[in-house]
């Protein structure tokens, strides 16, 4: 788990990785929730045909280990804390899919539509954008439309708080 001190907002953002590979794997139930005001799970992806947010892992974060299930089921311990999910990661974002995304209009607002759907379907508190490579192959306009994106996902998270 990877914690970020953001000490001057009284935020404590900690990280868990869906890695689920041999003796270093480092499960839900270890988490010490003590340790933090957020806990962000890591990560969806982008899928590159119809660019809604998607399982990185469908056996391991929905399918046989449930392991979505299991983090916003931390709440029951931790009920003041907020369960978020990460989109992109540093794999994730090293493609062109998100500017292909970005620089359309009806994609942005599509993913917006599915991103709400599939936090709601969840049960996470929110989104954590984890666009790692703006621009990388794409228009250096993308500055613009990523700005644009978050806009169009904070006013569609608005009515959930």
């Amino acid at each position: 788990m990877r914690s970020i001190n953001l000490f001057f907002l009284n935020i404590y953002m900690c990280y868990h990785p869906n890695i689920f590979l041999g003796s270093g794997k480092y499960e839900v139930a270890d988490i010490d929730g003590s340790l933090c005001t957020h806990f962000v799970y890591g990560f969806a992806v982008l899928d590159p045909t119809n660019y809604e947010m998607v399982a990185f892992d469908r056996d391991v974060d929905i399918g046989s280990y449930q392991y979505y299930s299991k983090f916003v089921n931390m709440r029951n311990q931790y009920p003041d804390k907020k369960f978020l999910i990460a989109i992109g990661g540093w794999t994730d974002s090293r493609t062109s899919k998100y500017s292909t995304m970005l620089a359309s209009p009806s994609l942005r607002a599509n993913f917006v539509a599915k991103a709400v759907e599939f936090i709601k379907q969840h049960n996470f508190d929110g989104l954590d954008l984890d666009y790692e490579y703006p621009a990388y192959q794409q228009s250096a306009s993308e500055k613009t439309t990523f700005a644009q994106w978050v806009k169009e996902l904070k006013t569609a998270f608005a009515p959930y708080g």
